[in-house]
């Protein structure tokens, strides 16, 4: 599983913390605009995040792919199958289930016509 680069260890951002030491040890303030910087990242981060949680663009255009319905396709034997994987979706022999979507995949399958 993919780690997620916007991990901040549990710790509060604070740009304070990325303020420089001076030869005698005190914490030289960054200037205004580096706040500024650290504070956009920041943001800038918490936004990546948040599509980190939902997935890249290609991986919801494919979630939403399979969620618009499918008709079955024929195998050799003439079992409704998955038209994305060639899961069997329906098979009279076994009870006649017609699935709404393939157990496989997850694709939708659309029954109607």
């Amino acid at each position: 599983m993919n780690e997620r680069i916007t991990e901040d260890a549990g710790e509060e951002f604070a740009p304070s913390r990325y303020g420089l030491k001076s030869k005698n040890d005190s914490i030289v303030k960054p200037y205004g605009t580096y706040e500024l910087f650290f504070e956009i990242t920041f943001q800038v981060l918490q936004k990546l995040g948040a599509y980190e949680d939902i997935g890249t663009p290609e991986e919801c255009r494919k979630a939403m792919e399979r969620q618009r319905g499918k008709n079955p396709v024929k195998d050799e034997y003439n079992h409704d199958c998955c038209p994305t994987c060639g899961w069997v979706v329906y098979q009279e022999e076994y009870g006649g289930r017609y699935l709404p979507h393939c157990e496989n995949c997850g694709q939708a399958i659309d029954w109607d016509n």
